[in-house]
């Protein structure tokens, strides 16, 4: 029988491949201060699109805030596709985690963190 941890564990590890979140390689510490703007053109996809409007119409230009935004609005878009299944308190960390990848993912194509212009 599985503990309600290792069955979390088991369900975020199935999951998260199939939902098609992308993993950096190895993420980097960045400061909570560091600048973060957009550089890139079009969105690609849904993800990139939504950090897109964070550092544009949004106005956001600090890596910590930009991390918190991303992932607020990811957590509210799944949680508009899956209901209440989604509102689960303990799900919303691993939406700040993607982010802080998905940000270090589209370092130097679509963004810059970290350094002046």
């Amino acid at each position: 029988m599985l503990f309600p941890t290792q069955l979390l564990c088991t369900l975020l590890g199935v999951w998260w491949p199939l939902s098609g979140a992308r993993v950096a390689a190895r993420p980097t510490l960045v400061s909570a201060d560091a600048p973060v703007m957009w550089i890139g053109g079009a969105a690609t996809d849904e993800d990139v699109h939504l950090v897109r409007d964070t550092l544009t119409p949004r106005g956001i230009t600090r890596y910590a805030a930009a991390v918190e935004d991303v992932a607020e609005r990811l957590f509210r878009r799944d949680l508009a596709r899956a209901g209440w299944v989604a509102d689960i308190g303990f799900f919303q960390p691993s939406y700040r985690v993607y982010a802080r990848e998905l940000l270090a993912q589209l370092d130097g194509t679509f963004v810059r963190i970290g350094r002046a212009p």
